[in-house]
């Protein structure tokens, strides 16, 4: 079908079949998109992002707000 509108110029197509098959590659995005969040959000658990070096870290200083190693910036 897709060679069929390329052949005749067709590029956007509202034919019944174009129509369904671009909201179900939406939804794909979709949840492909979702499920990477969730995973990225997994992956990381209950680490934070230090502000200076962006590393995923557990703890992050209280008073500075940054890990261990970028602390020595702030001392």
């Amino acid at each position: 079908m897709a060679k069929f509108h390329e052949e005749r110029g067709k590029v956007k197509c509202e034919c019944w079949q174009c129509q369904e098959s671009k909201l179900i590659e939406k939804e794909v995005k979709t949840k492909v998109k979702k499920e990477a969040a969730d995973y990225e959000k997994e992956e990381k658990g209950d680490k934070q992002q230090c502000p200076e070096c962006k590393k995923w870290v557990k703890k992050l200083d209280e008073e500075n707000g940054v890990c261990k190693s970028c602390l020595s910036n702030y001392e």
